[in-house]
C-alpha cells in the first residue's frame, strides 16, 4: 500500500503540470515540418450552398417573407438539394423548372440530419430531395413564410440550401496564405475542373462569374470579385485560376465561400462553391535576427533562447527551428531540427521562447560552431496559425561556451544512432507501481462516451467531457489529467473521432503515463474513424451550426486548414506508434449507398458519415484497415463503428496498459 500511494505522488508531481517534450530530429525530415502550402488543404466539391435570409416585401418588411434563387441543374441523371432550417416547418417551398413548370415535391423529400457531435447526438435536421432524369437548365426555387422570424444566431440566416448533381464538373478551393493575423490580407484561390478526366487542369472559358463571399466575425457581409488576372494570387492572368481577398479588419472566425457560375461546353449553366471558416489572430510576434544559445547544468544540452518582441492573445506557442552549422572545411552542414510546446519566458530582461538541442546531434553532424537557425516559424497552439517566421536567425553566444560546446562535441565521436533522448529531451521519472490501463476517447463536442456502452474492454477508464468544443491541445491535457486522477501511472490510449487526434497531440508533445505504457508488441495509440487531414464538410457544418444557434461551434483543428497545419508539427517518431482502423458504407453498391444522407451532398465519397476515408488515413502510422457496413455514428444506416464487437476485442486484446 505505501509503494502504491508513493507511485501515485509521484505521477502527481511529476504530470500534475504536463511538462512538454524537446522534441528533434534529423535534417531529413526537415520537409515533414514545414509550413504546409494551403494547396495541401485544397477543398474539392460539387455541390453549392446557399445561405438563406428570408426579407418582407414592403418597406417595412411586412409579411410575406421570401427568397428565392436559380438553381442550376447541370445533370440529365440526378440532382439533389437538402433543405436545413430550424424554421422548416414554418416555410412552404416552390420549386419550378426551366419550362417555369411547378414541380410537386411530394414523394421526392427524405428526412435527415446533419451530425454535428461525434456521437449525433447534437445534429441539424433538414430534408433532401432527390430528382431522377431532370430536365437540364435553370430551375427556381423559392422560399416564403408568414411569419417574421428571429434568427437563432445574430447577423445568422434562416437557413441553408446545398444543392449537388453527379456532374464530374468539381471545385477545388483553398485559402491563398497561412498569414492569418490581423491586418493581412487573406482569401482563396480556385478552379473548376473535370473529374471524369485524369489531369485535374483548369477548365478555361467555363466561368461567367467567380465571386468570393465573405462573412466576417461580427457578422458583415461582403461579395469579392474573383479574378483571373494573375495579380490575386491566382498563379497566372487567364490560366483558369481565380482568386480573391480582403483585409482582416477584425479577429475571429471569417466565413469565406468561393462561388463559380459557368457554361459547360454543352452550353448547360452549373453553380459550384466550396465553404471555408479562417481563424483570424492577433498578434504582433517579432522573431529576433539574434539567437541566444549556452549550455545546460549537465553539460549535454544547448539552450537556444530565440528572442521575441511584441505580444499575442496566445498563451501557448510551438517555436521550430532547423539548426545549421559547419564542417571542418566551412561548408554548411544540418544538423537537426527543433521545436517543442512553450510559453514566453523571461531571460535576462528578454521575453524569449527556448529550445533544447543533444549535443549528440552536433556530433552525428560533425559541426561545429557558428550555428544558424533556419526556416524559423512561431505557431499560435491555439489554431496553428504562424505568428512570425524568419529565414534565417544567427545563434549567439560567449565565446568560452562555443570553446567548451566543441570540446564536448569531440568528446563524444562518431554518433550513429538516434536516441529517444535526441529526439524527446531528457525522460522524467517514471513511476514503477500503481494502476495501469487504457483509456477510452470519445470524439467532438459528445455527450457520452459511445465506448463505454460495449462492454467490449478490460482495466478500461471512459474519459468523458460533456459537450465540449476544444482544440487537440486542450483536449490532450485534459485526458492527461482524467488519467491523473484515476491514479493510472501507466496506460494506453484508444480514440474515436478527435479523440484519435488528442491522444496523438498529447503523445507528440507531453511526458504523460502515456509513455509508460509502450511496449513491445503493444499498441500504444489506437483510433477508429479519425479525420487526421480534417473534414471537408467543416466550413458547411460552421455555417449550419450559426444557423440553428448550437452550442458547440466550430473547431478549427477538424477543418483541412487546421488538421493540416497541425500535422506539421506532429514527428513521424509518433505518428509510428498509431494504429488506426476506418470505417464506410457499402462501396461499389450499384443503386449507391451512404451513412448519412445529407452529408453525402458535401463529403468525399467514400466515408463513415463524418469522416472521409481519403482524409482518414494517417501517412506512416499503422493502417489496420477500412471495415464497409459500418458508420461514425448511432442512427445512421448502417450501426455505429464503435459498437463493432470483432474490431473493439482487438482493441482490447492489443492495447498497451
Amino acid at each position: 500500500m505505501a509503494v502504491v500511494l508513493f507511485a501515485l505522488l509521484l505521477i502527481s508531481s511529476v504530470f500534475g503540470a504536463l511538462q512538454p517534450k524537446q522534441l528533434a530530429g534529423p535534417p531529413e525530415e526537415f520537409p515533414s515540418h514545414k509550413i504546409p502550402s494551403p494547396q495541401s488543404a485544397a477543398i474539392e466539391d460539387n455541390s453549392a450552398f446557399y445561405p438563406v435570409t428570408l426579407s418582407g416585401s414592403g418597406s417595412n418588411l411586412e409579411a410575406p417573407y421570401s427568397w428565392s434563387e436559380t438553381l442550376y441543374v447541370d445533370s440529365a441523371t440526378l440532382f439533389r438539394f437538402g433543405v436545413f432550417s430550424p424554421f422548416e416547418d414554418s416555410l412552404k417551398f416552390e420549386l419550378k423548372d426551366p419550362n417555369g413548370n411547378v414541380v410537386s415535391l411530394d414523394g421526392h423529400g427524405k428526412t435527415s440530419s446533419w451530425p454535428i457531435s461525434s456521437d449525433a447526438h447534437l445534429s441539424v435536421e433538414g430534408t433532401v430531395f432527390s430528382f431522377e432524369n431532370p430536365v437540364l437548365g435553370k430551375w427556381t426555387l423559392q422560399i416564403t413564410t408568414s411569419e417574421k422570424l428571429t434568427p437563432r444566431t445574430p447577423n445568422a440566416p434562416h437557413a441553408g440550401i446545398v444543392m449537388w448533381t453527379d456532374s464530374p464538373i468539381t471545385i477545388t478551393s483553398h485559402l491563398s496564405t497561412y498569414q492569418l493575423l490581423l491586418g493581412d490580407k487573406i482569401g482563396l484561390v480556385a478552379n473548376l475542373y473535370d473529374a471524369a478526366t485524369d489531369d485535374k487542369a483548369p477548365l478555361k472559358d467555363t466561368v461567367i462569374a467567380a465571386e468570393m463571399e465573405v462573412v466576417t466575425p461580427s457578422g458583415k457581409s461582403l461579395e469579392v470579385d474573383m479574378h483571373d488576372d494573375g495579380l490575386h494570387n491566382d498563379m497566372f492572368a487567364n490560366d483558369g485560376i481565380y482568386g480573391g481577398y480582403v483585409v482582416a479588419d477584425e479577429e475571429g472566425d471569417y466565413e469565406l465561400q468561393s462561388l463559380f457560375v459557368g457554361t459547360s461546353q454543352s452550353g448547360t449553366m452549373f453553380s459550384r462553391s466550396a465553404q471555408h471558416f479562417v481563424p483570424v489572430v492577433a498578434s504582433d510576434f517579432v522573431l529576433n535576427d539574434i539567437a541566444i544559445a549556452k549550455m545546460d547544468s549537465h553539460k549535454e544540452k544547448l539552450m537556444i533562447y530565440l528572442q521575441v518582441t511584441g505580444s499575442s492573445d496566445a498563451s501557448k506557442f510551438r517555436p521550430y527551428a532547423e539548426v545549421w552549422g559547419q564542417d571542418k572545411s566551412g561548408n554548411d552542414v544540418p544538423l537537426c531540427w527543433l521545436s517543442t510546446i512553450t510559453t514566453v519566458q523571461e531571460h535576462h530582461g528578454m521575453k524569449v521562447l527556448p529550445l533544447e538541442m543533444d549535443l549528440k546531434w552536433a556530433a552525428r553532424a560533425g559541426a561545429q560552431f557558428p550555428l544558424v537557425l533556419k526556416n524559423v516559424y512561431v505557431q499560435d497552439i491555439d489554431s496553428n496559425i504562424p505568428v512570425t517566421s524568419k529565414s534565417e536567425v544567427y545563434v549567439k553566444s560567449h565565446m568560452m561556451v562555443e570553446v567548451m560546446l566543441s570540446s564536448l562535441i569531440m568528446a563524444l565521436g562518431n554518433v550513429t544512432e538516434i536516441t529517444e533522448e535526441m529526439r524527446m529531451g531528457r525522460r522524467p521519472p517514471m513511476p514503477t507501481a500503481g494502476k495501469t490501463g487504457i483509456v477510452m476517447l470519445h470524439g467532438y463536442c459528445a455527450d457520452k462516451n459511445q465506448w463505454s456502452e460495449t462492454g467490449d474492454f478490460t482495466d478500461a477508464y471512459y474519459f468523458t467531457q460533456t459537450n465540449a468544443n476544444v482544440n487537440n491541445d486542450q483536449f490532450a491535457n485534459s485526458v492527461a489529467a482524467f488519467a491523473e486522477s484515476h491514479g493510472l501511472t501507466s496506460y494506453g490510449l484508444v480514440g474515436h473521432s478527435q479523440g484519435g487526434m488528442a491522444q496523438l497531440h498529447l503523445h507528440n508533445y507531453y511526458w504523460s503515463g502515456l509513455e509508460a505504457a509502450k511496449k513491445e508488441g503493444k499498441r500504444l495509440l489506437q483510433s477508429v474513424g479519425t479525420p487526421y487531414q480534417g473534414n471537408s464538410g467543416a466550413g458547411t457544418a460552421a455555417n449550419l451550426i450559426k444557423i440553428f444557434g448550437l452550442s458547440c461551434g466550430a473547431n478549427t483543428d477538424l477543418s483541412r486548414d487546421g488538421a493540416v497545419l497541425w500535422m506539421s508539427g506532429i514527428a513521424g517518431e509518433s505518428i509510428k506508434d498509431v494504429f488506426f482502423y476506418t470505417t464506410t458504407y457499402e462501396q461499389g453498391n450499384f443503386f449507391g449507398d451512404w451513412c448519412n444522407f445529407a452529408v453525402n451532398l458535401v463529403l468525399q465519397w467514400p466515408n463513415d458519415g463524418v469522416a472521409e476515408f481519403k482524409y482518414a488515413q494517417l501517412p506512416g502510422a499503422t493502417n489496420l484497415g477500412n471495415t464497409e457496413k459500418w458508420c461514425h455514428s448511432p442512427g445512421m444506416t448502417y450501426p455505429a463503428q464503435c459498437t463493432d464487437h470483432t474490431r473493439n476485442a482487438q482493441i482490447n486484446a492489443n492495447a498497451a496498459r
